[in-house]
């Protein structure tokens, strides 16, 4: 399950940064095996704490949990029909977000998507519009990105770019094709609600030798280790949409895009394992399965951050038990489901980090 000749790649790497840097903040440690992550019991894990200091920090977020998620009867039911466009970094997200939200007497949540491994939102809107020759994965989820804006029928869009992204260039065009999609929403839709996805760097982003991407040579932060990385880019992504609100304000009846920060919150899960918090993690690698992709432990961590944002529900009581679109369990042989006391400890780093770095523009 883990990706220990890669760590231990990473680990090699790290002790020649530290020979350079004096120090590694965030290289992962040793291989561990998956401990007592299985058989947890079914259900949502009880409400229980990760040691240590609360999350502090963020971008002029809401601040106390208690403020953020909506508590007491489930007395109206929310219709979410939500369309994603994105890329291998949205895997199995809406699965595990309508499985979550379907399960809260709160909520009704469906999803259709383009998904097109690697493609920035240029390639999507230029390429895959009428007449355009890029196709998009098959599959009665798949709705085609211009049918599905002018539809009108989608309440949310969740929208994110391709990685890495980083300097002048590339903050324009994500702000010039995200407002594309953002402007052609509200057309059909005025009271449309648009996300656009934070997601992260390659983890072995600062290594010496590893940089996957070799023409990335304009990244501001290219050089910095993937948990420094994922600190000094919140402000790229939190400027990007910013921008596209000041030059799309919405209607009278419309909303402005939100920021789902699920890189910083992803982080803030490193934090906890790497503290020893997490019975059976130690290190970044065991969240994710190769340099880029999470693994389904990480996806699940994302995607229940996409969940609190939408439903506004606390993450703590999230059914764990997931079910995809195909009718099968999101666990597997490979990535068991957790043990409650893990899926608790992730959920409550969630609880904790939400409130802190998404703010309601």
């Amino acid at each position: 399950m883990r990706l220990t000749a890669f760590k231990l790649v990473l680990v090699l790497t790290a002790s020649v940064v530290m020979s350079c840097k004096g120090k590694v903040e965030s290289a992962p440690a040793g291989d561990s095996g998956p401990g007592d992550m299985r058989g947890g019991s079914g259900g949502a894990p009880g409400h229980g704490g990760v040691g240590g200091d609360p999350v502090q920090g963020g971008a002029g977020g809401n601040g106390s949990p208690d403020d953020f998620f909506v508590r007491g009867n489930y007395e109206s039911l929310e219709t979410i029909s939500a369309y994603y466009v994105g890329h291998s970094l949205l895997a199995d997200i809406p699965d595990i977000v309508t499985h979550i939200s379907n399960q809260m007497r709160s909520t009704s949540f469906s999803f259709r998507q383009q998904n097109v491994p690697g493609a920035p939102l240029r390639w999507h809107w230029e390429q895959t519009g009428p007449g355009g020759a890029g196709t998009v994965q098959s599959g009665g989820f798949t709705h085609q990105i211009h049918e599905a804006v002018a539809s009108g029928d989608y309440s949310h869009m969740i929208v994110t770019d391709s990685v890495p992204r980083g300097g002048t260039a590339a903050e324009d065009e994500t702000a010039e094709y995200l407002g594309k999609i953002v402007a052609a929403a509200r057309q059909a839709r005025p009271d449309v609600r648009l996300f656009y996805y934070e997601t992260w760097p390659h983890i072995t982003s600062g290594l010496p030798g590893h940089d996957p991407y070799n023409e990335d040579t304009v990244s501001p932060t290219r050089h910095l280790l993937w948990r420094e990385r994922i600190d000094a880019d919140a402000a790229m992504w939190e400027r990007i949409v910013d921008r596209v609100n000041q030059e799309n304000p919405p209607g009278p009846n419309g909303h402005n895009v939100q920021l789902i920060p699920a890189g910083r919150v992803l982080a803030r899960v490193v934090d906890a394992v790497e503290a020893g918090q997490i019975q059976g993690f130690d290190e970044l690698g065991d969240l994710f399965l190769d340099e880029i992709h999470a693994n389904r432990y990480g996806q699940f961590i994302v995607a229940t951050t996409h969940a609190a944002i939408h439903t506004r529900r606390d993450p703590r009581d999230f059914d764990i038990d997931v079910i995809t679109r195909y009718g099968s369990s999101y666990w597997n042989e490979e990535y068991a489901r957790p043990s409650d006391a893990v899926a608790s400890a992730f959920l409550q780093v969630v609880y904790e980090s939400v409130p802190v770095y998404y703010r309601d523009r």
